[in-house]
């Protein structure tokens, strides 16, 4: 998949490496943000007030092998059973792939 970013996220994105070229604080609230941004776009798109996710531990890089871009995935458990697993890129905050993990 192709990510254009803005301006803006270049910025943030350049900003982020610069200021801490290795996995620090920035990158935990960054990562942070992803989350936030992964669980709204759950309730707005999976028709679910209040979906459990849990991070996935997948993608992850080795804490000195630091990018300008991340991304990372999340389960997301809705009330009826159903596992999604998504994937989410920082900093467009596009979701990257959308797997069905279990229907019901």
């Amino acid at each position: 998949m192709n990510i254009i970013l803005s301006d803006e996220q270049k910025e943030r994105a350049y900003s982020l490496y610069a200021e801490e070229p290795r996995w620090g604080e920035k990158h935990i609230d960054a990562q942070n943000e992803l989350k936030h941004a992964c669980y709204d776009w759950a309730i707005q798109n999976l028709d679910e007030p209040r979906p459990i996710l849990l991070d996935a531990n997948q993608n992850k890089r080795a804490g000195d092998a630091v990018q300008r871009t991340f991304s990372s995935s999340y389960y997301v458990v809705t009330r009826d059973g159903m596992v999604y697993l998504l994937t989410m890129d920082w900093p467009s905050l596009q979701m990257l792939h959308i797997w069905v993990e279990n229907s019901n």
